[in-house]
């Protein structure tokens, strides 16, 4: 079984930093009641220590199977440095949209994730591959 917050974590690698301005996240699952709610996205240089960047508190934005939302993520001075690494949380226990989710495994369902922003890259192209 699993247990709740339910989460994914994307590294940009060593190379890559962002200073995020927006994010997309796209719903994943064609059952009813299984969209994203109670969410949250956070920021880290490190890996240790993470600032939350945008709060979703309370019920859903979706409304359909596989719809996407874009979400704007307010300028601060601790949004407004280079991270490497994102995590998203969904809070609770969220069986397929049920919140006290008895018996059921709690599921973040999400086919889709994409971050926005001012791009600082180390990588060198490589001429002729």
């Amino acid at each position: 079984g699993g247990t709740a917050p339910t989460w994914f974590k994307i590294d940009l690698g060593r190379n890559c930093q962002l200073i995020p301005r927006y994010f997309s996240l796209r719903h994943g699952y064609e059952g009813p009641n299984s969209f994203p709610e109670d969410f949250y996205l956070e920021a880290s240089t490190d890996n240790v220590t993470w600032i939350i960047i945008h709060d979703q508190p309370g019920k859903s934005p979706f409304t359909s199977a596989f719809e996407e939302k874009s979400f704007k993520i307010e300028t601060t001075e601790e949004s407004a440095q280079f991270f490497r690494y994102f995590k998203l949380t969904q809070r609770g226990m969220f069986g397929l949209g049920n919140a006290d989710a008895s018996g059921q495994l709690p599921l973040l369902c999400v086919s889709g994730f994409e971050l926005y922003g001012l791009v600082k890259s180390n990588i060198v192209p490589k001429e002729n591959f």
